[in-house]
């Protein structure tokens, strides 16, 4: 809003934009915080596979099931949610958030002193997160969910083409072609 001239119009855009960002980055930086932090517990818990409760892991999925019988499946996974038996132990911890949160803040204001224009911002933000959107996440999933057919090697096509395209988009921001 700095290429437009100063008037009252300019000074309201100015004080919602200002707004829009105050109130949207806890928005953002929640889910994002218990992402990392679900991450993090992955990584470094000492619990293989085998200890998840069965409901959790992925299955076939059996069209023979009657209703009630996935119902029942459905109240036995979600008490064993609610029950604290598949909590990780990051995201209980206050200590583990506040941290998380101060580096999701400290980097965030790095970024913002850093980097003079917000065109590079957004551009790195539109390579990296559309391609996992578009590419990645939907042949990533189709493909672990999948059974073996050729659709399912088409999705193993576009996760690959995602992996490629999303470094590639990211080194062509910096690249200058003149």
């Amino acid at each position: 809003l700095d290429n437009y001239n100063a008037s009252p119009a300019v000074d309201v855009a100015r004080l919602f934009v200002a707004a829009l960002v105050a109130f949207s980055y806890p928005l953002q930086c929640h889910p994002s915080r218990n992402c990392f932090l679900s991450l993090l517990d992955q990584c470094f818990s000492s619990n293989s596979i085998e200890s998840y409760p069965p409901a959790l892991l992925p299955q076939q999925q059996d069209h023979s099931t009657s209703m009630v019988q996935q119902q029942d499946q459905n109240e036995e996974l979600s008490s064993v949610v609610t029950k604290g038996g598949f909590r990780n132990r990051f995201a209980h911890s206050r200590q583990a958030r506040r941290l998380t949160t101060l580096c999701f803040l400290f980097a965030s204001l790095l970024i913002a002193l850093s980097v003079e224009s917000l065109t590079t911002v957004l551009a790195i933000v539109g390579a990296t997160g559309s391609t996992m959107v578009s590419y990645v996440l939907p042949g990533g999933i189709y493909y672990r969910l999948a059974p073996p057919s050729l659709i399912r090697s088409c999705a193993l096509a576009l996760f690959c083409l995602g992996l490629f395209v999303m470094p590639t988009a990211v080194c062509l921001i910096f690249v200058d072609i003149d």
